[in-house]
């Protein structure tokens, strides 16, 4: 096997690993609190106010949460933005310093802060909310580190020809790591002899140890640093990767990546990404659950199908993509175009069809798992297309795109969530998932127009190609 298959493997697992700890309470979060949430929902003729039919068996029933862990619904709310604004904070301090101190050291200390604060977070927990809060910033800290190091070490150990479905394998990682969260954290947190939701944080962070333990033994930043690599597999990688020699240690044109036209495609092409992925994830169980009175998350197994779906059809696309570029000579830019446009046109047109779907429970269902389902295309890609356009500084890229495209999204959703909540209504519902659609169209429009995969001039001022452009079919 090739040594490359096996640093994928692990940075998929790891992907996994955090997606579980990070999942993990927002599925706690409408469990572990002593609020009655009363439903906004008032019968008037079998129709709610909202305007929707409610069904008949929609209410969720279920057995009380075992444990003792108590706390209100706005600490509930600090305790889940606590992890955001940890994990947004140094995102790009990571990006910055991350080539200085390296990448596998700089995911090992963010795994092992990650994993000792989901460990005290039960045993904390027991002396005041305030304790949790503090926790869940410093795992928020700590996993900031994972993407933008793995994204570095995808770069050098990915000829050109294979980004695309290794990009895809170890990225599907964060659908996968959802989808168990939400199949296993229902019967672990409501089963006693499981340990209750305490158990759950000691699960997570077990796994987290065991992955860190396997990635410190079999991973390294670069295949020069590897002892296990043929030397034909490391002449193949860097023959392809970086023609005649690597990049050395350079100054952050951060004035040049910010003028680049490619690089704000992307830039763009994430937010919409990311923000229609957002709707999708928080306010379609929402929007189920105060029209509908249907709570999604209450149904483990098929909350999980459309991260799951999603994780597949990543992987799908990702190689067939590189087999067309491979066999039949896509050119690079071509092939990222194309996977955005499925990533998101699709989910463009599931999140529209919302706003008319007469709050019919199985339609929406279907269109929240197509919707999901097909965002993972976007893998193979504008998270991809950013290690084309840059291999150089690919890590402070996707560093830097994450900060904005989760800051904006995030945003947004708390505006809409407060105009939502001051005039409730299935008309107010439509105009927003119809504008969400009409976000996600614009910025694929504009990736498609300007994006590319050539590497940037600012770029390429700081390494040796063997060709002054990117066309993977030519670096086979």
């Amino acid at each position: 096997m090739k040594l490359r298959n096996l640093i994928t493997i692990m940075l998929f697992l790891g992907m996994i690993s955090i997606n579980l700890q990070r999942t993990n309470v927002f599925v706690l979060a409408s469990e572990m609190t002593t609020l009655k949430i009363k439903s906004r929902l008032c019968s008037q003729s079998d129709k709610d106010r909202h305007g929707c039919q409610i069904l008949a068996g929609n209410e969720t029933k279920h057995s009380p949460l075992s444990g003792p862990y108590i706390c209100t619904s706005r600490e509930q709310c600090y305790i889940i933005d606590a992890f955001l604004i940890g994990y947004l904070i140094s995102q790009i301090p990571t990006g910055i310093f991350a080539r200085r101190i390296g990448f596998k050291l700089l995911i090992g200390i963010g795994m092992l802060l990650n994993t000792i604060s989901g460990f005290l977070i039960p045993v904390l927990s027991l002396y005041g909310n305030a304790f949790v809060i503090i926790l869940r910033f410093l795992q928020g800290m700590g996993e900031a580190t994972f993407i933008p190091c793995a994204h570095w070490i995808l770069t050098n150990w990915t000829p050109p020809n294979e980004r695309g479905r290794r990009v895809a394998i170890v990225y599907s990682g964060i659908p996968i790591g959802i989808a168990l969260a939400l199949s296993s954290s229902f019967v672990v947190t409501r089963n006693e002899i499981l340990g209750g939701w305490p158990s759950l944080f000691y699960y997570c962070s077990t796994i987290g140890i065991l992955w860190l333990i396997g990635f410190s033994i079999l991973v390294t930043d670069d295949p020069d640093d590897h002892n296990k690599i043929s030397s034909r597999e490391r002449h193949d990688i860097k023959a392809k990767l970086w023609g005649r020699r690597k990049p050395q240690e350079a100054d952050i044109p951060w004035g040049s990546i910010l003028k680049s036209a490619p690089f704000r495609a992307v830039l763009i092409g994430y937010i919409g990404y990311y923000y229609g992925f957002v709707v999708m994830v928080i306010e379609f169980p929402k929007f189920m659950h105060e029209t509908m009175n249907y709570d999604i998350n209450k149904h483990g197994y098929l909350a999980a199908l459309p991260f799951g779906i999603m994780g597949i059809f990543a992987i799908m696309m990702g190689v067939m993509l590189d087999d067309l570029i491979t066999q039949l000579q896509l050119s690079g830019s071509t092939a990222r175009k194309i996977a955005q446009a499925i990533g998101q046109f699709g989910p463009a047109i599931c999140i529209g069809a919302v706003a008319f779907s007469d709050c019919n429970l199985y339609i929406v269902l279907s269109l929240l798992t197509a919707g999901i389902g097909l965002n993972g295309s976007a893998y193979a890609g504008v998270i991809t297309n950013l290690i084309d356009i840059s291999p150089c500084f690919a890590g402070l890229t996707i560093a830097f795109t994450n900060f904005i495209a989760q800051g904006v999204a995030y945003t947004a959703i708390v505006i809409v969530d407060a105009i939502l909540h001051i005039n409730p209504s299935i008309f107010g519902w439509q105009v927003f998932f119809m504008s969400c659609s009409a976000v996600y169209v614009l910025c694929t429009i504009i990736f498609l127009i300007y994006a590319s995969s050539k590497v940037q001039p600012w770029d390429r001022d700081f390494t040796i190609f063997s060709s002054s452009t990117y066309n993977p079919a030519q670096s086979l």
